[in-house]
């Protein structure tokens, strides 16, 4: 008991240790905070943090982990808030692809992987590319990692390629986030 015990405090000080080295490089860092549940709504997809108003956190603010973008806050009690997680249809975040610098909206579709929107046909994506934040959405900071495109689809399609994006953080996965401000 006791050696696992310490193997759980060894893993959670590597995951604090990787969360204040973001906290030296985001200037618009707010606070940290450690996920307390899963959202209850069939709907939604959504978490639940232990922070909110009392300790600065807004609507809207960005949520990440040091792997990459989680969500954005969603709604905000005295103590408490929750995420709106990239995977949820309601999410969308203005992107570009790090390589060929196309950009478009990545939008949640309720699994495991996002949509990546409005790229047209002619321009060229790989599979493999890397999509951050554009920061022309106006919510969120640019350069935030977002995922990897997995797939790319041109044929039988009427206006934009069909792009899945591959999130670079598993919701499932979360136990601490980093609350940035706009």
């Amino acid at each position: 008991t006791e050696k696992q015990r310490y193997a759980e405090m060894v893993q959670e000080n590597k995951r604090l240790k990787e969360l204040l080295s973001l906290k030296e490089h985001l200037p618009n860092y707010v606070t940290t905070a450690k996920v307390i549940g899963r959202g209850y709504d069939r709907l939604l997809h959504t978490m639940i943090l232990d922070k909110g108003k009392n300790s600065g956190i807004k609507k809207d603010m960005s949520v990440i982990t040091p792997k990459g973008l989680v969500g954005k806050i969603y709604a905000i009690k005295d103590n408490s808030s929750e995420v709106l997680l990239l995977k949820d249809p309601s999410f969308s975040v203005a992107v570009r692809l790090q390589n060929s610098r196309h950009e478009g909206v990545i939008s949640g579709v309720g699994k495991r992987y996002c949509i990546l929107k409005y790229v047209p046909p002619e321009e060229d994506v790989e599979k493999g590319e890397v999509a951050v934040t554009s920061g022309l959405d106006g919510i969120f900071p640019p350069g935030l990692l977002v995922g990897v495109v997995s797939s790319v689809r041109k044929e039988g399609i009427d206006f934009f390629q069909d792009i899945k994006v591959l999130p670079f953080q598993s919701d499932a996965k979360i136990e601490e986030v980093v609350i940035l401000s706009k």
